[in-house]
């Protein structure tokens, strides 16, 4: 009766082993879809094999940044007689922080390419007017090219000499 017992017990066994087998050959390919859906949600969150730890809403941002940077570049050419144009720079920030959204500066006179926290207090009414400019520049067009009336004031236009508010 052991015996019997004992064989009942192995036959269950291997009965139990070939479906648990086919259970997992059943599983894998919903296992491998498990795995390439974890891996673009983490790529899109900004984590996993994104090198840049930038998010899909980041990339697409940087994306319309760059056209803004376009547009503002030109416009802050032209205010600082051809030194300064805008940089866009999806660098990783400080300490693994998310990039993709940074703003520097081309200095022409210099050649090198700097934080825009080291401009002037001018330079900076420049480059954020530029920015503005260059923004209703880039809505203007997606808008048909419609023209949008827009008056800037500010205090920054009272401390510049008439030649720099020319």
């Amino acid at each position: 009766s052991s015996h019997a017992v004992a064989a009942r017990r192995a036959a269950d066994l291997e009965r139990y082993v070939a479906e648990f087998w086919a259970a997992s050959d059943a599983l894998a390919p919903l296992q491998a879809k498990c795995a390439e859906l974890s891996g673009l949600a983490e790529l899109v969150s900004g984590h996993g094999q994104n090198a840049r730890r930038m998010s899909l809403h980041s990339y697409v941002l940087a994306a319309r940044l760059e056209e803004v940077l376009v547009a503002a570049s030109a416009r802050l050419h032209q205010m600082s007689s051809g030194r300064y144009e805008f940089v866009h720079t999806d660098a990783v920030g400080p300490r693994g922080r998310r990039g993709g959204l940074g703003i520097e500066v081309r200095d022409e006179y210099t050649g090198a390419v700097r934080a825009t926290t080291t401009l002037s207090g001018g330079e900076t009414f420049f480059a954020s007017l530029a920015l503005a400019l260059g923004l209703a520049d880039v809505v203007s067009a997606e808008s048909g090219g419609r023209v949008l009336e827009t008056i800037f004031i500010d205090e920054g236009f009272g401390t510049l000499d008439p030649e720099a508010l020319d």
